[in-house]
């Protein structure tokens, strides 16, 4: 899994949300950052404006798929994998000429 998407995820909550980066962790629990329901849609908009991609994903997931800061940065990656396929696939279907 790339770091890359884990430290942007903990950059967004530092800024956005006003938390200490050191209290971020990889397996640091969102339950433990104290963030509520209305704190996490705001975070899943912040994630998607952040990666250009659309999210499937909300507070009933947490506690279940998505207990911490690696979980959610596994599927934040998956999101951002998905739509990097997608376009690289829709580059190679040739254009429609006009006539």
């Amino acid at each position: 899994m790339s770091m890359d998407i884990f430290y942007k995820l903990r950059e967004i909550l530092v800024e956005k949300a006003g938390k200490e980066r050191s209290e971020i962790q990889f397996d640091t629990k969102l339950e433990e950052l104290g963030i509520d329901s209305f704190d996490f849609i705001e975070f899943v908009f912040f994630v998607e404006d952040a990666f250009g991609i659309q999210l499937d994903i909300n507070y009933n997931d947490v506690g279940g798929r998505l207990q911490t800061m690696g979980d959610v940065a596994k599927a934040v990656e998956g999101y951002v994998n998905a739509k990097a396929s997608s376009q690289s696939v829709a580059d190679q279907l040739p254009c429609a000429k006009s006539a």
